[in-house]
């Protein structure tokens, strides 16, 4: 019996694979496991990924990805860059987002790879690294580039790089392309990265069902820059107002509005925590997060008092949103000693996550 025979049999047992759709299930299962069969199960994931099956190799490649174990792989993956499969090149140039080695120059040649799949994932493995010094090969391609959704995604790597040197071409694209989508992405990077001249713009999109919640995103970047403008919550309160508006788009709007020093749509926020539909109830919650409102937090303080220990994910969220209000208010020189003392004591419940817990005593201490 060879290595990867021996672990086979240990994780699967005399388990009969009957067909390629059993070993993918398997094979992917292997990056669920438990830390201590980790390095073991990366081992035989790595036999998979020079499998015949390119099912199979794409299986065994996200199963590595998921028990972070690329570095263990990391010659073969790069060889898998140049896969015959678009979804094996495409998750190996995501792997390269994945790995504690130095792949800036590599991820900076993808950027012109032939594939498109390649491309695509490229500026985004680039932000996933953080490699901040790419962003000017990136706006270079920018310029290049002639699929449309690529484009998108090499403009969001420059507002997520906080490139400001992009600005002027974004705007350019912004006022000149004849995509709806490349010029709403292009005023959504440009405002991400500071610039308040597609602020106009955006209102008009905030109710959409497609790009409405990255406008909001957008505006609430610049909200200090906005705050209190009498023409930009007057946009607001008559997108509010519209009959026929979903939800979830309201709830965005109503937060960004009280988040701008109209709070009179906090109440409608604080309803929404109260919803049936638990999808509604965690975005109010989230949203609430989002005001920089000292009366939201109080609001959740309040709310998470009275949870009961079944609606857990009601209070993880409700906590993060009272921390993201904190982090807001403390920033633009609030006094926050009550809140503090309150999020001390709500650190104190062990059902938290562990990364909540450990934000809060980060930012208390």
């Amino acid at each position: 019996m060879n290595r990867k025979e021996e672990l086979a049999h240990e994780f699967w047992g005399d388990l009969r694979i009957r067909n390629d759709r059993d070993l993918h299930t398997l094979v992917s299962e292997l990056g669920r496991k438990d830390t201590t069969v980790k390095d073991r199960a990366s081992e035989l994931a790595g036999f998979f990924l020079v499998d015949g099956r390119p099912l199979i190799r794409h299986s065994a490649l996200a199963s590595i990805m998921e028990l972070n174990r690329v570095d263990d792989h990391f010659e073969q993956i790069e060889q898998m860059l140049d896969d015959d499969y678009p979804m094996v090149r495409e998750a190996a140039t995501v792997a390269m987002g994945r790995t504690t080695r130095d792949t800036e120059q590599l991820l900076v040649k993808l950027l012109r790879s032939p594939h498109t799949e390649v491309r695509f994932q490229a500026p985004i493995s680039l932000v996933e690294k953080n490699y901040s010094s790419s962003a000017h090969e990136i706006l270079k391609r920018l310029d290049e580039e002639g699929d449309q959704e690529i484009k998108t995604n090499l403009m969001i790597a420059l507002g997520d790089l906080s490139y400001t040197e992009a600005i002027n071409k974004v705007l350019e694209l912004h006022k000149s392309h004849p995509y709806e989508i490349i010029r709403f992405e292009a005023a959504f990077t440009a405002t991400r990265l500071g610039d308040t001249s597609c602020s106009d713009f955006l209102l008009r999109y905030t109710t959409h069902d497609v790009y409405g919640e990255n406008a909001v995103n957008a505006l609430e970047a610049i909200s200090n820059s906005i705050k209190d403008n009498k023409d930009v919550l007057r946009v607001l309160q008559k997108n509010f107002r519209k009959i026929f508006l979903s939800t979830e788009r309201r709830i965005s709007i109503a937060s960004l509005m009280v988040r701008l020093g109209d709070n009179r749509t906090l109440k409608y926020l604080e309803q929404r925590t109260s919803s049936f539909i638990f999808q509604t109830r965690m975005q109010a919650l989230d949203k609430l997060g989002h005001t920089s409102s000292y009366d939201a937090a109080r609001f959740l303080v309040s709310y998470i008092g009275k949870l009961t220990e079944k609606k857990r994910p009601e209070k993880e969220t409700s906590v993060r949103a009272v921390l993201n209000i904190c982090h807001d208010l403390k920033n633009n020189g609030n006094d926050i000693t009550t809140l503090a003392g309150d999020l001390t004591t709500l650190s104190k419940d062990k059902n938290l996550d562990s990364e909540t817990i450990k934000e809060i005593s980060d930012f208390v201490s």
